[in-house]
C-alpha cells in the first residue's frame, strides 16, 4: 500500500495549514481513512493534528469514512485514540450504519463492542443500523446486530425471512 506518511510530515514541517478544502491536515487526514493509511495517520496524529477533524460537506469523521470503506485496522487505531464511536454527521448517520450500508461485518463488530449505540436513528427518515441492513437485505448485517443486542424493528424481517 502507497503511504503519504513523508508527505504528511513533510506539509506539517513546512508549517503548511490551508487550502480551499480547509487545513490542509486535517483535509489530509480523512483522505488516509479513506484509503486506510494508518501511518500516515499516526506521523499527523503524533504532530499534533486532531483525529477528530470533520468534513465540512457531509459532517463525517474519519471513524466513519475508515467504517465505510472497510479498513477495520484504522478503525481500532481511531477507537484506540479516543474518537467518538457514535459522532453523527449532518443527517445523524454513524459509523455503525456505514459499516451496515457497505456490507462491512468486522467493522459492525468492531464497533459494536466499542459500545456503538445499536438502536440510534439517523434524522430522517429514522433508520436504525438493523433496519438499513433491512432495507437493503442484507441478512448476515441482520443476524450480526441481532446477536450483538440491536432491537428488530416492528415490520422489519427477521434474517431467516429473507
Amino acid at each position: 500500500m502507497k503511504t503519504y506518511a513523508s508527505f504528511s510530515a513533510l506539509i506539517l514541517s513546512l508549517g503548511l495549514t490551508a487550502c480551499a478544502a480547509g487545513p490542509v491536515n486535517e483535509r489530509e487526514l480523512l483522505v488516509h481513512a479513506s484509503t486506510g493509511d494508518i501511518e500516515a495517520a499516526r506521523v499527523m496524529h503524533e504532530a499534533g493534528v486532531d483525529l477528530g477533524v470533520v468534513d465540512v460537506e457531509s459532517g463525517n469523521g474519519m471513524l466513519a469514512y475508515a467504517a465505510s470503506n472497510g479498513h477495520n485496522d484504522f478503525m481500532l487505531f481511531l477507537l484506540d485514540n479516543g474518537l467518538d464511536v457514535n459522532h453523527r454527521n449532518y443527517n445523524g448517520i454513524t459509523p455503525l450504519m456505514l459499516a451496515v450500508s457497505a456490507g462491512n461485518y468486522e467493522g459492525i463488530e468492531i464497533l459494536a463492542r466499542a459500545g456503538a449505540d445499536l438502536d440510534l436513528k439517523n434524522y430522517s427518515p429514522g433508520f436504525t443500523a438493523y433496519m438499513i441492513a433491512d432495507s437493503n437485505d442484507d441478512s448476515i448485517a441482520m443476524r450480526i446486530l441481532q446477536d450483538l443486542g440491536a432491537s428488530v424493528c416492528s415490520g422489519c424481517r427477521a434474517p431467516a425471512d429473507l
